[in-house]
């Protein structure tokens, strides 16, 4: 939506561009963080990292 919508709404480009990742990224972590609770934040960032690369490769 952000591509589509993006520029009408006055973004500008980094967000229309790179928007969509950084919030798939943002719902990795969150997905990461619900299963794992007891985790330290550096160790839910390192397994969703690994997460979205496996995902994109």
């Amino acid at each position: 939506m952000l591509r589509r919508f993006g520029y009408a709404a006055g973004l500008p480009f980094i967000v229309v561009k790179y928007g969509g990742s950084a919030l798939w990224g943002a719902m990795v972590y969150l997905l990461v963080a619900l299963f794992v609770t007891r985790s330290r934040p550096a160790v839910i960032a390192v397994t969703a990292l690994f997460i979205a690369i496996s995902v994109e490769l």
